[in-house]
């Protein structure tokens, strides 16, 4: 394995043990859009919150690598952090990818010293709780620094009524996400651009 970049093999692998074990990661296309916009922002200190076993994450190692940065990725399922532990044992280990377990906010809480300067932060968690992690994270965006969201269009968030009862508060989280990214732009701190494409995605630079 070539340990200066996530390679196919190893996406090919990650991607089957998601399959396995049923979790959901984005596809590649996005993956790559993701690396393609940490690449030519130039983010240096890359965050990300809800790393799963580690597919997103190796398109933002790719991104670190070529900008001479690194990766902080956040984990609360124990399980999933043992996944991803395995999977990017060797970006770990030369230190361009640090996985924290536990829940993002609350170790940010824990740790608020040791993060400053963010420059690009990705979020594909729980969806309630969107909000509260770009609140959480903002005071350490700096000027120009991007923010990734992922499925912000999840089943039933254009279309309320459509919503099935068990993904009721999934929606109800997002749409507040939703009006709190509009919020921040119409008060000139932020610029943000939508996506339809899968479930939806937005892009938001801090201004």
């Amino acid at each position: 394995m070539d340990l200066k970049i996530c390679g196919e093999k190893l996406f090919n692998l990650i991607r089957e043990e998601s399959a396995r074990e049923s979790i959901p990661s984005v596809s590649p296309s996005t993956g790559k859009f993701l690396e393609m916009l940490a690449c030519l922002t130039g983010a240096r200190n890359i965050v990300e919150v809800g790393c799963a076993n580690g597919y997103a994450t190796g398109y933002l190692v790719n991104a670190a690598v070529r900008n001479n940065g690194r990766v902080t990725a956040f984990e609360k399922d124990a399980r999933r952090f043992e996944m991803i532990s395995q999977n990017m044992a060797p970006f770990i280990a030369n230190g361009v990818l640090e996985v924290i377990s536990g829940d993002a906010v609350e170790r940010l809480k824990e740790s608020a010293a040791s993060f400053s300067a963010v420059d690009f932060l990705f979020i594909d968690a729980m969806k309630r709780q969107y909000r509260e992690i770009l609140e959480s994270f903002l005071p350490f965006l700096k000027k120009g620094a991007v923010v990734f969201s992922d499925d912000i269009y999840f089943q039933g968030v254009l279309e309320p009524e459509k919503t099935l009862g068990r993904h009721k508060s999934i929606v109800e989280g997002l749409r507040r996400y939703l009006d709190y990214l509009k919020e921040l732009e119409m008060k000139g701190a932020v610029r943000n651009y939508f996506f339809g494409y899968e479930d939806g995605m937005s892009v938001t630079q801090i201004l």
